[in-house]
C-alpha cells in the first residue's frame, strides 16, 4: 500500500468518523429535544390536574353552599349553621367563593336565631350589599344614610360559633352524624370555632 492510498484511506475513515459524529450528534439533539417535550408534557398534565382539583374544590363548595341554604329552609337549621362555618373555612383561600359562603354563614346565623342586629339606620333599609373581600357590609336606608358593617370572622362567624359552642352536636359529631359528610363538616367547623371535645 503506498502513501496515496493510505491518505485515501485516511480520509475515507475520517469521513466515515465525521459523519458518525454528526448522526450521534443529531441523535442527541433529538433525544434532547424528545426530553423536553417529555417534560412539557409532564407540566402541562400537572397543571391539568391542579386545575381539575381547583374545579372539583369549587364545585363541592358550591354544593355545600347550596346544601346549607336548602337545610336553612327545613327543620335541620344547625346542620345548616355547621355546615355553613365548614363552607366558610374552606372558602377563605377560594376568592370567587368567599362572598357566597360569607353569605350562607350570614344567612345561618340569621335564621339559627336572632342574637345581633344591624342597628344604626332610622328608616326602613332598601339596599344591602357585601364588599368584595366579603369583610364588610353596606346597607342603604330610606333616611338618606350608607352605614358600613364589619361581618368579618370575628363578625358573623364569632356569632355562629358562639351559637354552637353550647351544643353538644359539635362536642361529640360522631353521636349525631352517621353520614361522612355531616361528620366531617362537623369535626371541621369545631377545629374552626375552637370547641374543646
Amino acid at each position: 500500500m503506498n502513501a496515496l492510498e493510505s491518505g485515501r484511506i485516511a480520509k475515507i475513515a475520517q469521513a466515515k468518523a465525521e459523519k458518525s459524529a454528526r448522526e450521534a450528534e443529531l441523535r442527541t439533539v433529538e433525544a434532547q429535544r424528545e426530553r423536553e417535550n417529555a417534560l412539557e408534557n409532564a407540566n402541562q398534565a400537572q397543571r391539568a390536574r391542579w386545575d381539575a382539583e381547583s374545579q372539583t374544590n369549587i364545585a363541592q363548595r358550591r354544593e355545600q353552599a347550596a346544601r346549607v341554604l336548602n337545610l336553612l329552609s327545613t327543620a335541620s337549621v344547625l346542620d345548616g349553621l355547621i355546615l355553613a362555618i365548614d363552607n366558610f373555612r374552606r372558602c377563605l383561600k377560594i376568592p370567587d367563593l368567599q362572598i357566597t359562603a360569607s353569605s350562607g354563614l350570614l344567612n345561618a346565623v340569621q335564621v339559627s336565631q336572632e342574637i345581633s342586629r344591624l342597628q344604626g339606620h332610622r328608616d326602613t333599609v332598601n339596599s344591602v350589599v357585601f364588599s368584595p373581600d366579603g369583610r364588610r357590609l353596606a346597607s342603604a336606608s330610606r333616611d338618606n344614610t350608607v352605614r358600613l358593617w364589619d361581618v368579618s370572622e370575628s363578625g358573623w362567624l364569632a356569632i355562629a360559633c358562639g351559637r354552637l359552642k353550647a351544643n353538644r352536636v359539635l362536642k361529640e359529631p360522631e353521636k349525631f352524624y352517621s353520614d361522612k359528610y355531616f361528620l366531617d363538616a362537623a369535626r371541621g367547623a369545631r377545629g374552626y370555632c375552637n370547641i374543646k371535645p
